[in-house]
């Protein structure tokens, strides 16, 4: 590690961003436990109760409301602090969404048998507000500014590509110090000088509309990061993929504990499968660092095989009978993720590099959320057409598998297309 990577803020930033991702990530997935008592309470048909786990998670990633205001920043934050272990560091920090996982649903189902949904639900909603904690400790190093996007670095560092008004820099300052500066004479009439030349320029971009239009177009293209899609194809393959994995995943997640249940399983023995799911998926997060960084095992082929291995045991959920049976699919189900999921951040920088990290994360989390609104209910559909949950694994097995393969293929034809060229 660099000496900014061993210094205390920079372990702090570790534990924090592991926290969040603990009360965040952690969180919201454990909230399926919720979904017999939904069903229980509201008695609808299960596409309708699944939505409100599935709007839940999926705005999380969809706009960066709630928890994925928290989220995201957690996940890039490493990015900035940690570079020769940045895979190591990323697994331990997104460790903390594992352990919520094995935690948090026992506790959940503890809190619903003692207090009723509605009152388990105040005291989780207290338990998260702890993020505000960890939020407020978490602020970019300095000698890191250089990684930043032109319109992510600070006014005094940042290109003229990036245009800041004096109103925004003194807006900046009052953040950053707490001071309000007041102009003197001097500067009043060196800003009544700056807005006539303001107002000319004004009419000048009024003469050429399509001009400026233009201009709009294309800073809205390069701050959004559409440009990405087409000088890196390689994120519309991870784009792809996540969306239809986060599909299977929540498809699957939301429905597991009625599945169980439906065989003769207890409610608080299915809500410990999610912990067996946080125990394995702690351990891949934690080897998939060590097998990146000693440089023999392709993060992207890791993402396609994990993917795989996630697919047949869901797949075969649908024929399991007994605790046992479940316990050891959703062992190999928990390890997969906990692999395939951390390594995307991973791939993305390698091949985008850190500084589109954040960018391209955004679109990542956008296909994340949007499979995440869309697979309970597509679950639940398949559900009240057939009355059995086995369709709803079965589907999500096919996705993963389906998004394994993609990954393999494009990976194949990379190496093919280096090797060409290098020879």
């Amino acid at each position: 590690m660099g000496n900014q990577e061993l210094t205390f803020h920079g372990l702090t930033i570790a534990v924090c961003s592991h926290v969040v991702q603990l009360l965040s990530i952690g969180f919201i997935l454990s909230m399926n436990v919720f979904y017999i008592e939904y069903i229980d309470y509201f008695k609808d048909s299960a596409t309708k109760t699944s939505l409100v786990n599935s709007i839940g998670i999926g705005t999380t990633f969809l706009i960066g409301s709630g928890t994925g205001l928290a989220y995201g920043p957690s996940v890039v934050i490493i990015g900035r602090y940690f570079h020769k272990y940045h895979t190591l560091v990323n697994g331990i920090a997104s460790a903390g969404s594992s352990i919520g996982v094995m935690v948090l649903p026992p506790l959940y189902q503890v809190l619903i048998d003692k207090y009723g949904w509605k009152g388990a639900m105040l005291i989780i909603a207290a338990m998260n507000m702890h993020i505000v904690v960890c939020g407020c400790l978490m602020r970019a190093p300095e000698d890191r500014l250089q990684d930043l996007s032109p319109c992510e670095q600070p006014a005094s560092v940042s290109s003229p590509d990036c245009e800041a008004t004096a109103d925004d820099i003194e807006t900046s300052k009052f953040i950053d110090t707490g001071e309000v500066h007041i102009p003197n004479s001097e500067e009043a009439s060196e800003v009544k000088i700056l807005d006539k030349k303001t107002a000319s320029s004004d009419e000048s971009i009024g003469k050429k509309p399509s001009v400026h239009k233009h201009k709009m177009l294309s800073n809205f293209l390069s701050g959004s990061g559409i440009k990405l899609f087409r000088s890196h194809p390689f994120l519309l393959l991870m784009w792809f993929t996540n969306f239809i994995s986060a599909v299977a995943y929540l498809a699957a997640s939301v429905y597991m504990v009625a599945k169980v249940v439906s065989v003769g399983v207890t409610r608080l023995q299915a809500s410990f499968l999610f912990t067996i799911i946080g125990i394995c998926s702690l351990v891949g997060k934690i080897i998939h660092g060590s097998m990146v960084d000693c440089g023999k095992f392709p993060p992207l082929l890791m993402f396609s095989s994990h993917l795989f291995l996630a697919g047949i045991s869901l797949m075969l959920v649908s024929i399991g009978g007994s605790f046992p049976v479940f316990a050891v699919l959703f062992v190999v189900f928990g390890y997969s993720i906990g692999v395939y999921f951390p390594v995307v951040p991973i791939c993305l920088t390698k091949r985008l590099g850190v500084q589109n990290l954040a960018t391209a994360l955004g679109w990542v989390f956008l296909a994340v959320g949007l499979g995440d609104i869309l697979g309970p209910p597509l679950a639940g559909w398949l559900f009240d057409i057939s009355s059995n949950y086995n369709y709803c694994f079965i589907m999500a097995g096919t996705l993963d598998i389906l998004a394994a393969v993609t990954v393999l293929l494009y990976y194949g034809f990379d190496r093919y297309r280096t090797k060409r060229q290098t020879s």
